[in-house]
């Protein structure tokens, strides 16, 4: 077979450091423009679906529990995606970053002391309370 309509890739990460799956990731997008291919990936892999991902779905025992793009996730309030793909603290922070960035709101769901810190570096009142930072007593 000379020019396949389909790719598939069954955890193309699995076990890889980051760096090498940065390489892989980058070769299957390649293969994937220069072939005009479909490429069809099953991967836990988070960096992978938010770098190559253009069309996803995510999965929740065998049941389709949300459906869009890399950019659409930040925005998702689907508890279960949300609470898979940002299991962490860190990654929780990484996408409201990007909420902030993207809209130059704090999400609502940002715990209060982080909000507050937020406004005192940026020196401005994201939250609308009328105050910059925490209220001083």
């Amino acid at each position: 077979m000379l020019n396949p309509k389909y790719l598939f890739c069954d955890e193309p990460n699995s076990g890889l450091d980051p760096q090498t799956s940065i390489v892989i990731d980058k070769l299957i997008n390649d293969i994937t423009q220069e072939y005009k291919t479909t490429t069809i990936m099953n991967t836990h892999d988070m960096n992978s679906v938010m770098e190559i991902g253009d069309h996803i779905v995510y999965m929740n025992q065998g049941e389709k529990e949300w459906e869009g793009t890399n950019k659409e996730i930040i925005y998702s309030d689907n508890q279960k995606l949300n609470e898979f793909i940002f299991a962490s603290n860190f990654l929780q922070d990484a996408k409201n970053m990007r909420m902030i960035q993207e809209t130059g709101e704090i999400p609502k769901d940002v715990h209060e002391d982080v909000r507050d810190a937020l406004e005192e570096k940026f020196n401005a009142d994201m939250d609308g309370d009328g105050v910059v930072g925490s209220p001083k007593e």
